[in-house]
Parts: structure tokens; sequence; C-alpha cells
């Protein structure tokens, strides 16, 4: 891998990819960018595949899974104990991080940060935990 270029280049090759976001004026365009995500291989708010079937491994099928957040389980979201407290904060700050190594303000990117949180808590919400989803024949995040 050509490290030195990649780095040299920062992300300059995902700015048309993040413009293209930003432009969303409102949620009745998601659906046609989450199609187009899923169209070049990025796996948005859920994942859509093929795969062996549980119960026939000589039949391939078509799997659908949850996806959307970034902490490996819903209840690190919703559990108020005070390690999950405390993940959450570490994770809202290493969230917060990227966004200023991506060229944010600290303020801006304490904004964004937040504003992942509330969405992915969100999703999480809606989101099978860990046990059930293994009763469902997926036992693997995305």
């Amino acid at each position: 891998m050509d490290d030195k270029g990649i780095d040299a280049r920062g992300l300059a090759p995902l700015l048309a990819e993040f413009d293209r976001i930003r432009q969303l004026s409102d949620k009745s365009q998601l659906a046609a960018e989450i199609a187009r995500l899923h169209r070049i291989g990025v796996a948005s708010l859920f994942e859509f595949s093929s795969g062996q079937d549980f119960k026939d491994s000589t039949t391939v099928v078509a799997q659908l899974d949850q996806g959307g957040i970034g902490l490996p389980d819903r209840d690190y979201y919703l559990e108020d104990d005070p390690k999950s407290v405390e993940l959450r904060q570490k994770y809202r700050a290493h969230v917060q991080r990227m966004f200023e190594l991506a060229g944010r303000t600290p303020e801006t990117a304490k904004a964004y940060a937040a504003t992942v949180m509330r969405m992915e808590t969100e999703l999480a919400k809606g989101s099978l935990d860990n046990v059930s989803r293994r009763g469902r024949g997926r036992g693997r995040s995305v």
C-alpha cells in the first residue's frame, strides 16, 4: 500500500461523498441516498447480502441484517449502569476526535458527536439485542 500517498491525499477522495450527503435537504431524499450507497458497496443502516442458509448449507439465500450503530450491541446505548454511561462518554469523545481529525473545530466536532450519539441511540432502540439476533440465525454485527 502507498501509505505516504494515502496520507498525502487525506480526506480529498471522500469529499464528493460528504458533499452529496451534506446536500440532502430533507428526509424524503434519504432512502435514495442509502440505496446509492448500498449500490457502491457502503452498507448504510442495514446490510443486504447473500449467504448460506442457516438450516441448509447447500442453499444460498438473501440475508438482511441490522446496522448503523458503532458500539457492539444496542444495550451499550440503552443501559444506565455506570459502566455503560462511561463507555458512551468515551465513545462520544472518540467520535468527536475523529471529527476533529477530519478538520472540524472542537466545538463543531462536539456538536457532530452529540448528533451521532442521538442518531445511534434511536437506531439502537429499534435494534435486536445480540441474544435475539442469534436466535434469528445472524450472530455478527454489521
